[in-house]
């Protein structure tokens, strides 16, 4: 993967704000629901990282690079969700 790649670069831009979004929704008393997402938002992460280290080479498809990325962007949609709802 090198570092000029889209999936590279989107997948190290959004961590920083799903860490955002974790501070902003656990500062206010989160649900369960917004607990539930943040693990398994953090589930997701790790899975796309096993997925980059296991895959024989970056530069082709991976299925579980798929799942832990599209994972990872539906959580955090969810997430955002409840932010708004809950200002």
């Amino acid at each position: 993967c090198d570092w000029s790649s889209d999936v590279c670069s989107s997948d190290l831009e959004f961590a920083p704000f799903l860490a955002v979004l974790f501070l902003l929704l656990g500062a206010r008393e989160p649900s369960t629901l917004a607990l539930w997402l943040m693990g398994l938002a953090t589930l997701a992460r790790l899975l796309l990282v096993v997925s980059l280290l296991i895959a024989p080479t970056l530069r082709a498809a991976h299925p579980l690079r798929f799942i832990g990325a599209a994972s990872t962007y539906a959580f955090g949609a969810w997430l955002c969700v409840l932010l708004a709802l809950s200002v």
